[in-house]
């Protein structure tokens, strides 16, 4: 979980744990997360799912947004660090 500690070391009040809770919750939030879902370009529906993820995590919609597009920036960009590598396995990742 090297990955996860690092990300979680970049905003004071962002714990492992409260990043975990975050992935989850967007996870369940099928109009802003599944790529093919009929909402995703519904901005009014992607909207409202913003909006739910933050009532339920108590915090501001924009800085979820800008949370979750710098994890899936590193997510991409470790990605890309182990094919430069040649990494074959599922665990080359940690």
């Amino acid at each position: 979980m090297l990955f996860l500690e690092r990300f979680c070391n970049r905003g004071r009040e962002w714990t492992e744990g409260s990043v975990i809770e975050f992935i989850e919750l967007y996870k369940r939030q099928e109009a802003i997360c599944a790529p093919k879902h009929t909402l995703r370009f519904n901005t009014i529906k992607n909207q409202d799912a913003w909006e739910e993820l933050g009532k339920e995590m108590n915090r501001p919609v924009d800085e979820y947004k800008k949370r979750m597009e710098n994890l899936l920036s590193s997510v991409r960009r470790e990605k890309m660090n182990i094919w430069k590598r040649g990494g074959t396995g599922k665990f080359d990742y940690f």
